[in-house]
């Protein structure tokens, strides 16, 4: 992480998410590290771009590169609503295929839906690793609630100490744990 701030701009915290992809619309970058959540707003920014997209090689070895991925967008309702019938109505209709595939489609999402399918060219540099299951999850879905880990990366990030962060990390981890 901290090897790739090297290759960035020269204010890489003075920028915001959308000024990042109004600047990358704007042709002010050649790649740029984001997900698929910010797709949508690019396109927004100049919607004649041409964008596509492949998985950031983490290792020399081409066998050991998976594609980051991972369900990041939940629909629930309380066990003890009053509205029962309505929020399963609501949640029937967000589950239907036709709706599920408007949704992916518009936010350039992908669907664990059964047979619902992101079929934008966009995707075409990372529709294989779909295909033969090369995928990873986020690193965050394993971090304990409450570690605040943005803020210890945010602060490893801007002062570039590793063994710090690490040990920071490490410390935050076992309050957490023992809680």
């Amino acid at each position: 992480m901290l090897t790739l701030t090297k290759y960035g701009h020269k204010d890489n915290m003075g920028v915001a998410y959308g000024d990042g992809n109004n600047a990358f619309a704007s042709g002010k970058g050649v790649f740029y590290l984001q997900g698929n959540w910010a797709i949508p707003e690019i396109q927004k920014a100049e919607p004649s771009i041409e964008l596509g997209v492949f998985p950031m090689p983490v290792t020399n070895d081409p066998a050991k590169n998976k594609l980051v991925s991972g369900v990041d967008v939940i629909l629930t309702m309380n066990k003890d609503t009053e509205h029962k019938e309505e929020a399963m109505k609501f949640i029937e209709f967000m589950m239907n295929k036709e709706t599920v595939q408007k949704y992916i489609d518009e936010q350039k999402a992908f669907s664990a839906i059964q047979d619902v399918y992101q079929e934008d060219v966009v995707f075409e540099g990372i529709k294989e690793n779909f295909e033969t299951g090369e995928l990873t999850s986020f690193p965050d879905h394993y971090y304990p609630a409450g570690i605040g880990a943005e803020n210890l990366l945010q602060e490893f990030l801007i002062k570039k100490d590793k063994e710090k962060f690490l040990k920071k990390m490490d410390s935050e981890w076992e309050k957490i744990q023992n809680r």
